[in-house]
């Protein structure tokens, strides 16, 4: 269950004063400054983009510290106000991030769930994370590339100060250094090995690092007050424009980043709890019985396909077979009528022979004759061309029912295994999910399809997010109204069907 609204109660009144600073006050407005033509700041020309894609043609340019200076006056504003109207007004500020309206029971688990979700896509969104990937990963891979643009962001402003700046950044670093226990100092030293071991010195030996690494293990020995972090956080907002990300998406990004710091908190189950999770010394086993599975369904599949071309090609030539067969029948009709008018002419040939007839009659009578013959023969000569056809379509038509039959109880005795395999792989994972998922009930068909659909490392990606939505108060923390969609880890999507406590189907697409 990832919420993100009820973890608050983890952050100190110093960090809640900080975030709500940062929503007020890290806007375009108070960063866009109009300087005439001169642009002094590396981020300038992303603002004139932005700025000139909705009509304003003056140059401009983003004052970090002096919106660092406002976030710092706004959290000493803050100071005199107590926890509970801090937490309020933070809340206030995050309804308006997500485009889910709260119900007025802003106090109810569930609506923190719900607010929580849509927090979280907003933040997910930023960095393209998948949209279907729980929302307890989200938070991880929102965290984690918050951290590395912020953190770089420091390690830029620790190489880039001049000689006043890097006095007084100093001096910050050792107040901090020097308010640390034995314990923690030992371990700054450790990790850095300064040759001077005071803030000079620690900023000199950080300077040298090439990845941000010790800056981030000092930060957790020194704090985040150790080091000028509003301005590095606001500059890592900014950023974000190069993508024309909203600052609103960043806000809650930034909210997200300081959760899971918040008492370093992992929001998702650990993998190696979930029911399909399979040690690694029982893996190679494990892995080598589902590949036998899996290549036995491909087969039943292929042989599937095959039947059905079979059937298709064999109601194919019945077709062929019965309008060929009307043909002929037609033929020989038509062969019969003329035979009959041939005969016919036949029994009053003596009279034409004998001379019994006028010349004239006797011309018109070997003309019939000669015509009736001829069509005659014509006939017959089709009669025996479509007989010969009829007899060529009904050996293939004998042959196709014969690879049909074969196909057929090829295919069966794939299916009757397959189907002995399923049951039992189903059976297993019912047993699995039943008591993991004691709060939900699964229709049988649920898992029959979920093991003949799904690879064991898909269920187990599927399972991170019904723990979720079973450790919810609503399944809205996860899904829409009656359909959870998980990330499977590859490019299929995983389409939970459920009412109520009720998962009712799985399918994929």
């Amino acid at each position: 269950m990832a919420d993100i609204i009820s973890e608050m109660d983890n952050m100190t009144d110093d960090e809640i004063r900080m975030q709500i600073a940062l929503i007020d006050n890290v806007n375009i407005p108070n960063a866009v400054k109009e300087t005439g033509h001169r642009l002094i700041n590396v981020l300038a020309d992303v603002a004139n983009a932005f700025t000139e894609s909705i009509g304003i043609k003056n140059s401009i340019d983003y004052e970090i510290k002096k919106v660092s200076d406002l976030v710092r006056d706004d959290t000493l504003k803050y100071k005199a106000v107590d926890r509970i109207q801090l937490k309020k007004m933070l809340w206030d500020r995050l309804c308006l991030m997500t485009p889910v309206i709260p119900k007025e029971e802003d106090n109810q688990k569930s609506t923190f769930e719900i607010v929580s979700k849509s927090i979280i896509d907003e933040a997910a969104s930023v960095y393209m994370i998948n949209k279907y990937m729980s929302p307890a990963h989200k938070i991880e891979e929102i965290s984690i590339r918050y951290n590395n643009a912020f953190l770089s962001n420091i390690m830029s402003q620790l190489r880039n100060l001049d000689a006043l700046q890097k006095k007084e950044y100093a001096e910050q670093i050792g107040r901090r250094l020097g308010m640390a226990s034995m314990d923690v100092k030992r371990q700054v030293q450790k990790t850095l090995m300064p040759e001077k071991f005071n803030g000079e010195g620690i900023i000199d030996a950080l300077k040298k690092q090439r990845s941000t690494a010790k800056l981030e293990a000092v930060i957790k020995l020194l704090g985040f007050e150790a080091f000028k972090t509003p301005e590095a956080e606001i500059k890592t907002f900014y950023q974000a424009l190069k993508s024309m990300t909203r600052i609103s998406k960043m806000q809650a990004v930034r909210y997200v980043w300081k959760i899971s710091k918040s008492g370093d908190k992992k929001f998702y189950v650990p993998v190696d709890l979930m029911p399909s999770y399979i040690p690694a010394d029982e893996k190679t086993v494990t892995d080598e019985t589902e590949k036998e599975y899996m290549l036995m369904c491909q087969q039943m599949d292929k042989a599937e396909k095959e039947l059905d071309r079979c059937i298709r090609d064999e109601e194919n030539k019945l077709s062929r077979l019965n309008d060929m067969t009307e043909k002929y029948e037609t033929a020989m009709l038509k062969y019969d009528e003329i035979r009959s008018e041939f005969q016919k002419l036949e029994v009053v040939k003596d009279d034409y022979i004998k001379n019994r007839k006028t010349e004239e009659e006797s011309r018109r009578y070997y003309a019939d004759v000669n015509e009736t013959k001829r069509e005659l023969d014509r006939n017959q000569e089709d009669c025996e061309k479509k007989k010969k056809k009829l007899r060529d379509i009904e050996r293939e038509y004998e042959e196709s029912k014969r690879r049909t039959e074969e196909k057929r109880e090829n295919t069966a005795n794939f299916k009757n295994i397959v189907k002995e395999q399923t049951l039992r792989r189903a059976q297993a994972l019912k047993l699995k999910w039943s008591a993991f998922f004691f709060k939900f009930t699964f229709e049988d068909a649920v898992f029959e399809t979920a093991v003949r659909k799904f690879s064991r490392e898909e269920l187990r990606n599927i399972e991170e997010i019904l723990k979720e939505a079973h450790d919810s108060d609503t399944m809205l923390a996860v899904g829409d109204a009656e359909q959870i969609k998980a990330y499977t880890g590859g490019r299929r999507i995983a389409v939970i069907s459920y009412k109520e406590h009720r998962i009712t189907a799985i399918d994929c697409t």
